[in-house]
């Protein structure tokens, strides 16, 4: 379990030092950013209206199903991207907005658990959201991200035989 939580909290390491080595490299504004964001929300919300009036023209009999399909395939992929971009751009908001102190103290924390020797319980309550008991000699961990409340996306990790 400790050999897990060490490998979770470099990959969490990586990511952090990726955000600073982004603040100190790219001074890329707020403004910017946010605008980013929301012109990719509007091109989405026009995406999902145009897959209704492909519908519509599917049903009225102008194209076939698979045209329909096609093109309803083509773009839910270009949706999916255009979502990944906004997920990206957040994080790079996030790290803007809360400025380099706050990266500079979560790989202070992280740092830490690198060289855990031992659970204790406030290490316990850091990390784990949940233990799922799957079968006698199957145990799994949830983990949290552990303080980072931009995302507070669960990672599946920990998986280990006892």
């Amino acid at each position: 379990m400790i050999a897990s939580i060490r490998a979770y909290a470099d990959a969490l390491l990586d990511k952090e030092e990726m955000k600073l080595a982004h603040i100190k490299k790219n001074k890329v504004s707020v403004k910017e950013l946010e605008s980013k964001i929301t012109a990719e929300n509007r091109a989405i919300e026009l995406l999902e209206a145009s897959v209704t009036k492909i519908f519509t023209s599917f049903a009225s009999g102008k194209i076939s199903k698979d045209a329909f399909l096609h093109k309803k395939d083509i773009i839910n992929d270009t949706i999916a991207r255009k979502r990944f971009e906004i997920e990206k751009w957040s994080e790079r908001l996030y790290t803007l907005t809360t400025g380099r102190r706050t990266v500079e103290n979560s790989i202070g924390e992280l740092e830490s658990l690198r060289t855990l020797e031992t659970l204790n319980r406030e290490i316990v309550n850091l990390l784990i959201d949940r233990i799922l008991i799957h079968s006698d000699s199957n145990i799994e961990a949830v983990l949290y991200g552990l303080r980072f409340p931009s995302q507070f996306r669960r990672y599946r990790a920990a998986q280990q035989k006892w």
